[in-house]
């Protein structure tokens, strides 16, 4: 171990080299200290036209061991060559009494080469590894012992999951129309030839009834490659739940023999309280070795072109699981119903790790797998149970709904999260059938489209409503019964009601509706004025809310403000998403003051008066005893 003050750090001077003709960058002079230690000072040229070296660093140098003193700062550093210098970076070097460099470097062993400051760096780079080592030996331990779990072999079922089963419904048929020959890439012999074979389109294979899609041999398929995802559980010795995750690269250059790339990337343990991520990659810059990373967060360095983040982004359409069958077996998650969740929730390559994470957080995910509420289970997960009372322990208390209500959700197979909100927030305004809640849970994306479809339900007879829409898009249906509702058509009308072309009769309601717009806007507005006049009008002071007797008030109010609070909310209020109101003073009740918008839930949203300003210490207070006395009562 070197001792600092033992150590000479004079100043020293390269007086050979200066003068000359300004060619090098860098210089290095070798001294011998002792016979274990080298000095190696190093010099940076600061000559314009002729050179002139100034000592930038001195590194006293062992076989096992190494120190450095900065000139510049006269400080310790315990940094390398490369750290300390530029000298690697930036232009050339000239070294002085190499020999006694030599001497030292191969009396240690050091592998051969004329540039011996090289092979200092590589000597500093092996130390500085060993140095790295040392200091993560107890995290690579317990790694290790992690890793000890993993049985690190592929059986030969295992290898055609991940070669086979994995791609099942990504394969190919190279057909030739000349010769009538067809190949297989998933059967991986020829098949029957059939003349109605088309270049990307996508069929079955005759022989495996595989998935394929089918490629002509005259057509380049150099770059054609194939990305998957396979997944493979297994259980440790001592019980635990084990998945590993292997990147596997199909490219097609020659389809008959594709080069087939795989490398296990990411390995999960699923300890008592979360499951653990581990990565193949770099270990504190001493190689590659297994890592602990963060969950959906490895990156590793793959053997070819196709980098990416997590492996599981990489592949969220072509993935495979492998040994679900002993997830259940192990104690943990023996009451998961991982098996069942599995079935309807497999939308991603890391869908089942995540769903078992969630369990270990949320033992309740058994109670919604149990009743076939998976879609729930996701969604409630996702949002960590904000929505729902984890303390209750019924099921309709914990989802905040009545029993009638939860034996409606019950009775809907895989009832959906937009369904759930539909029944709480009692958008459904009768008790429908089991058919009818289960036809409704099917066709709609979202509460929107489920709350306008059971409105629809209350007029429209189900069986001819369900048997029409069962080839049309959903979405564009009810936005045609909504423009329908406001041009005033019949419904009651069958014409009208079930339009032998959809899209022509939407496209055509759409047109009177926007050439229209405005004077059905208006109307449907003045319709409601009555109502919102008597809930919302209200005194305070010397102020007072009042609604306007025509619409038009509105575009006019906007105006007068110079504010968007009227004119760009009309189309809301007249749809009942909101009301807007007026604060006026009851001195000048007439003069434009402040406009409110009021939720459809019956929250303030927004007090804007001229130039979009808030609103001051009077209207505050007013607006303030407007949501105590006439929101809060109504």
């Amino acid at each position: 171990m070197f001792i600092k003050n033992l150590l000479p750090v004079d100043e020293p001077s390269l007086q050979i080299a200066n003068g000359k003709s300004n060619n090098s960058r860098w210089a290095v002079d070798f001294k011998a200290l002792d016979e274990e230690t080298l000095i190696i000072d190093i010099y940076r040229n600061v000559g314009e036209k002729v050179t002139r070296f100034l000592p930038e660093i001195r590194v006293f140098e062992k076989k096992d061991e190494y120190l450095t003193y900065v000139f510049e700062e006269s400080r310790w550093s315990g940094s390398s060559i490369e750290r300390a210098s530029n000298i690697y970076y930036y232009g050339k070097t000239e070294e002085y009494n190499s020999d006694i460099a030599k001497h030292y470097l191969d009396k240690w062993e050091i592998a051969p080469g004329e540039n011996q400051i090289g092979r200092i760096y590589y000597l500093q780079s092996d130390l500085m590894e060993l140095r790295r080592k040392k200091k993560n030996k107890k995290e690579a331990d317990k790694i290790d012992a992690e890793m000890s779990k993993f049985k690190d072999r592929l059986t030969k079922p295992m290898e055609k999951f991940l070669i086979k089963d994995v791609f099942k419904g990504h394969n190919f048929i190279f057909f030739n129309k000349k010769e009538k020959k067809a190949y297989c890439t998933h059967c991986e012999a020829d098949v029957l030839f059939d003349n109605t074979y088309r270049h990307n389109k996508e069929g079955i294979c005759p022989t495996c009834k595989t998935k394929v899609t089918y490629k002509s041999q005259f057509i380049s398929h150099k770059y054609l490659d194939v990305r998957g995802t396979g997944v493979i559980f297994e259980q440790s010795k001592d019980g635990q739940l084990l998945a590993r995750y292997f990147d596997i690269f199909k490219s097609y250059k020659d389809y008959k023999n594709p080069n087939i790339y795989k490398r296990e990337v990411v390995r999960t343990v699923f300890n008592e309280k979360k499951p653990v991520n581990y990565e193949w990659r770099d270990f504190h810059q001493t190689g590659n070795r297994w890592c602990e990373c963060k969950p959906h967060q490895a990156y590793y360095a793959g053997g070819y072109r196709y980098n990416s983040d997590d492996v599981r982004y990489a592949a969220n359409s072509i993935y495979a699981f492998y040994g679900t069958g002993c997830i259940e077996k192990v104690e943990q998650f023996k009451n998961s119903e991982a098996k069942a969740w599995s079935k309807y929730r497999l939308q991603s390559a890391w869908e089942v790790e995540g769903y078992l994470g969630e369990y270990l957080k949320y033992p309740i995910l058994e109670r919604f797998a149990k009743l076939g509420m998976f879609s729930l289970a996701c969604e409630f997960a996702r949002w960590d149970y904000r929505d729902i009372n984890l303390k209750e322990k019924e099921m309709h208390k914990i989802l905040g709904i009545t029993k009638d209500k939860y034996r409606i959700l019950a009775s809907v197979t895989n009832p959906s999260p937009s369904l759930y909100k539909c029944l709480k927030s009692n958008n459904t305004r009768k008790v429908y059938t089991k058919e009818e809640y289960e036809f409704v849970n099917s066709v709609c994306k979202s509460a929107d489209q489920m709350e306008r479809t059971f409105n629809l339900l209350n007029i429209v007879s189900y069986k001819k409503f369900s048997r029409y829409i069962r080839d049309k898009e959903i979405d564009m249906y009810l936005d045609y019964i909504d423009m329908c509702r406001k041009l005033k058509w019949d419904l009651k009308n069958s014409f009208v009601l079930f339009p032998k072309n959809l899209k022509a009769a939407h496209d055509e309601a759409m047109t009177l509706y926007e050439d229209n717009k405005e004077a059905i806007t208006l109307n449907a507005i003045n319709e409601l004025l009555p109502e919102i006049a008597e809930r919302f009008e209200f005194e305070f002071k010397d102020l007072v809310v009042i609604a306007p007797k025509d619409a038009k008030e509105y575009i006019k109010e906007s105006q007068s403000l110079h504010n968007c609070i009227s004119r760009n909310y009309m189309n809301k209020m007249a749809d009942m998403r909101c009301y807007i109101v007026f604060i006026r003073r009851t001195d000048a009740i007439d003069k434009p003051y402040f406009a409110m918008e009021i939720s459809k839930d019956l929250e303030v949203v927004q007090v804007r008066g001229m130039n979009n300003c808030s609103a001051n210490e009077e209207v505050k207070e007013c607006v303030n005893a407007y949501k105590e006395k006439v929101l809060k009562a109504a």
